[in-house]
C-alpha cells in the first residue's frame, strides 16, 4: 500500500532544432515550489568521440563533456576547445582538460563562463572541441555551432514558461510522489 502524498514532480522539455531545454520543479503537496532548476544541452559525435555542451543548474558557466569508448580512451591525452584553425593549439589553458592520470575513465570536461563562450562565438571564428593524442595531434574533432548559447537560453526559457503553465494545473499535469516511492538502494 502506498503512503501519503508528499510532493508533486513537474517537468517540461522543449526542443529548438537540436538543442533541448528542460525545466523541473518539486512542489509540496499543496503545490508550493520546494526546489527546481532549468537547463539546456546539445550533443553530437565524431564516430566514437561524443561531445555534449550545456548549462546545468542555473550556473553562469557552460560545461563541455567529452566521452570516448574504452578502445579510444588509451589514445586520447587531452580534450581542448580550439578557436579558428583546428590544427592551431590552444594557448588558453583554461580551455584544455588533460587527465593524464585518469585517462582510463574516458571522460573530459571543460568549463567556461557563458560570457566567454558568447565572446568566442561572436568572434566570427570557428569553434572546435578536439581530442588530442599524447603528442598533441588532433585525432577527433567536433565543430560547435556559434548559435548554441542563444538557442540554448531560448530553449531553457521556453521550457520554464511551459513549466509555469503546468504548475498552474499541477493536480492534472504533474506526477504525484508518495511516501515510500523513493528508490531503495541496496549496498
Amino acid at each position: 500500500m502506498r503512503g501519503s502524498l508528499v510532493a508533486w514532480n513537474c517537468n517540461n522539455e522543449v526542443m529548438i532544432g537540436d538543442v533541448k531545454g528542460m525545466s523541473y520543479s518539486r512542489l509540496g503537496k499543496t503545490g508550493v515550489r520546494q526546489v527546481g532548476d532549468d537547463e539546456w544541452r546539445w550533443g553530437t559525435a565524431d564516430r566514437d568521440f561524443h561531445v555534449e555542451i550545456g548549462n546545468w543548474f542555473s550556473t553562469g558557466s557552460l560545461t563541455i563533456f567529452i566521452k570516448m569508448p574504452i578502445a579510444r580512451r588509451e589514445k586520447v591525452g587531452a580534450a581542448e576547445l580550439r578557436i579558428g584553425a583546428i590544427e592551431r593549439p590552444q594557448p588558453d589553458y583554461t580551455l584544455t582538460d588533460r587527465r593524464m592520470g585518469s585517462r582510463e575513465v574516458g571522460q573530459f570536461s571543460i568549463q567556461l563562463p557563458r560570457w566567454k563562450f558568447s565572446n568566442l562565438a561572436s568572434s566570427g571564428q570557428n569553434l572546435y572541441v578536439v581530442g588530442l593524442d599524447a603528442a598533441g595531434n588532433v585525432i577527433r574533432s567536433v565543430r560547435l555551432d556559434p548559435t548554441l548559447l542563444v538557442r540554448g537560453e531560448q530553449a531553457k526559457r521556453l521550457a520554464r514558461e511551459g513549466l509555469v503553465e503546468k504548475i498552474r494545473n499541477f493536480h492534472q499535469l504533474c506526477g504525484p510522489e508518495y511516501e515510500g516511492d523513493q528508490d531503495i538502494v541496496i549496498t
